[in-house]
């Protein structure tokens, strides 16, 4: 296999477990009981195939880092074996190093907590990647057809999504 082959695979390998890390984190947190009981629970079974693994998460200092640390992280490694490792920045600084984490081609961050006016910045440099796909093959849509039409206009752009709303935040 070719480097920029091995290097696409371990993309696509850390693709998908970001992809089931936010699904089962927001859809749990903003989709009531029933999406607990489904989309949770689909992403959570599907993650448990990843069990062993580390995805990295940058999170504002202070209490988003804290929450991440002490509750999510924990709960994300209780549930499914994949180890959350949380790297704390102040909010200005989210966008520049994630852009320069892109650019350099380190792949340092697997989920990143951002704008939603940086969002359009984020798909032109290539540092996310679009969630339809992953939706659509859990089957998870309807879940978001009760989200507030301006919110959902956040996650997404160009007719895709590449985001999940959570408290204000993409």
């Amino acid at each position: 296999m070719t480097e920029a082959g091995a290097e696409r695979e371990r993309g696509d390998s850390m693709l998908r477990r970001t992809m089931l890390l936010v699904t089962a984190s927001i859809l749990a947190a903003i989709g009531g009981a029933q999406a607990q009981e489904s989309a949770a629970t689909k992403a959570i079974e599907a993650a448990k195939q990843f069990s062993g693994s580390e995805i990295t998460v940058v999170a504002e200092a202070g209490l988003q880092a804290l929450l991440d640390k002490t509750i999510t992280g924990p709960e994300w490694e209780k549930l499914t074996g994949i180890k959350v490792n949380v790297v704390e920045a102040n909010f200005e600084e989210i966008y520049p190093k994630t852009i320069l984490e892109k650019q350099a081609g380190t792949g340092a961050f697997d989920v990143v907590l951002i704008s939603p006016a940086w969002l359009a910045d984020f798909v032109a440099n290539d540092a996310v990647v679009p969630l339809d796909p992953y939706i659509e093959k859990y089957g998870v849509k309807s879940e978001f057809d009760d989200i507030n039409p301006a919110f959902k206009d956040w996650m997404t752009y160009n007719g895709k999504i590449y985001g999940l709303v959570v408290d204000g935040d993409v």
